[in-house]
């Protein structure tokens, strides 16, 4: 008998917790209902045409009704005969919403850039998020903007690239992984700093070197080679720098940068006049044996082709024209 009223008490027991707890089950269901419910009227757009249009719009903060019908326009008469400051607007719900400036229609707290209507409410548009800012004008700038899911899919690829970059240089969060990235582009330029030093010292070996070779052709002072040289602008430079320490010069100079052959021209000024003599015309005829062509000034010009083999006798050629 003690077991048993010990059993019945500790059910009694259970059962008391079990209908407490469906009391807190069917209040929490009904204020979901209600929020629900609350949800739904809001989403819909303006409720009941009897409410003001104040009430309407004050509790709407995120998913407000933008849609409408215009009634008058920012500048026309209104049925009073007087001149609107602001662009009219009839709801669905027959409230009459009032834009405070030409070209931008206000609903409560939301904002229509373009003096437009775009989306049937605010909740749809979702993320807003400005990607470029430039300036088209005196005073005026542009700002290119993308929202909803085009927005969520950018902040989605952008935490993806940071997370990569925090991978890549083994970062415990953003702020390392910006300081190793800055740390990077400071070395890095160290870097170019020193390959250009190194490069300018040596195009003066080089430009000795060079020097050194010069041959006498009909009174006029030859250099023609094939060089080793790491880029155009240094190509270039070369070419002037002989030019400006050699009289009477005629220089021609052949490499081969990136796999692509790269022919250049260069000649003293009075050479060009009393010779009757033009670089461009010279890289034209001799650029064919690289398969290419070229041109520039008299004075100067260059000429590139697809067949590497041929720089020697592009330079050769370049020779017998004088």
């Amino acid at each position: 008998k003690k077991s048993l009223d010990k059993l019945l008490k500790t059910r009694s027991a259970q059962n008391e917790k079990l209908k407490n707890e469906q009391k807190e089950i069917q209040n929490k269901l009904k204020k979901l209902s209600a929020a629900a419910k609350n949800i739904s009227e809001l989403s819909a757009g303006v409720g009941s045409s009897e409410m003001s249009s104040d009430s309407k719009f004050s509790k709407r903060k995120l998913n407000v009704p933008v849609k409408g019908k215009l009634v008058v326009r920012y500048g026309e008469k209104t049925a009073l005969g007087l001149k609107s400051d602001g662009w009219r607007i009839r709801t669905r719900g027959n409230a009459l919403v009032m834009a405070p400036a030409d070209g931008v229609v206000k609903f409560a707290d939301s904002v229509e850039l373009c003096g437009c209507c775009h989306t049937s409410n605010t909740g749809k548009i979702g993320l807003f998020k400005i990607i470029t800012e430039t300036a088209i004008a005196s005073g005026v700038r542009r700002i290119e903007a993308i929202t909803g899911k085009a927005a969520e899919d950018f902040v989605r690829q952008q935490c993806a690239i940071t997370s990569e970059i925090k991978l890549m240089f083994k970062a415990k969060n953003e702020i390392s992984a910006l300081e190793s990235v800055k740390a990077l582009l400071e070395e890095n330029a160290a870097l170019k700093k020193q390959i250009d030093s190194l490069q300018k010292e040596k195009l003066v070996v080089l430009k000795d070197n060079l020097l050194k070779k010069v041959q006498q052709k009909n009174g006029i002072n030859v250099i023609a080679e094939v060089i080793s040289i790491s880029n155009k602008d240094l190509l270039k430079d070369l070419s002037f720098q002989l030019k400006g320490q050699l009289e009477n010069a005629y220089i021609v100079l052949g490499t081969v940068i990136d796999a692509k052959p790269i022919l250049s021209v260069i000649i003293s000024d009075n050479i060009v006049k009393e010779r009757s003599l033009n670089a461009g015309q010279i890289v034209r005829e001799a650029g064919k044996e690289i398969l290419g062509g070229g041109g520039g000034q008299p004075f100067y010009a260059t000429a590139g082709g697809k067949n590497p083999d041929g720089i020697a006798k592009a330079v050769a050629k370049a020779i017998e024209i004088i």
